[in-house]
């Protein structure tokens, strides 16, 4: 099940390092707990047709309107290809994508997962492991 923030202030959530605005989903990962606790802040949402998750996080990725500073150098790897999505940044914590981003050689793949995290959940620590491992493939 799906869920909204309809509260009338942002929600916090520290554990993953992200704040869910009034109107915006609540990710996957944390939402039936949220939900559970703030019953009178959230409101049910259909989920969407079934799909391809990754065809669907590949379009994400290509009209997102993304910051993620990216090396001069990774410019043409980067934005003259569109990169697979290796795995869903918003099933992970910041310390496992961290991890995931350690092993992937590929800029494009790099950054079609800070892509795909800035149109969902959006958190600074994920943006921040995106930019860090492009700086890293940037120096090799």
């Amino acid at each position: 099940m799906s869920y909204r923030w309809t509260g009338t202030h942002a929600y916090r959530d520290h554990a993953n390092d992200r704040v869910i605005e009034p109107g915006d989903e609540i990710p996957d990962g944390v939402a039936e707990r949220i939900a559970a606790a703030h019953p009178h802040d959230v409101e049910e949402i259909e989920d969407e047709a079934d799909g391809d998750d990754e065809t669907e996080a590949e379009e994400d990725v290509e009209s997102a309107d993304v910051d993620i500073e990216v090396p001069e150098s990774l410019e043409d790897d980067v934005f003259g290809e569109s990169g697979t999505l290796p795995f869903s940044p918003s099933e992970h914590t910041v310390g496992e994508v961290e991890e995931k981003l350690a092993d992937i050689d590929d800029p494009a793949a790099v950054f079609a997962i800070g892509s795909t995290e800035a149109s969902a959940d959006d958190r600074v620590g994920v943006r921040e492991a995106v930019e860090n491992r492009l700086g890293d493939l940037a120096d090799e």
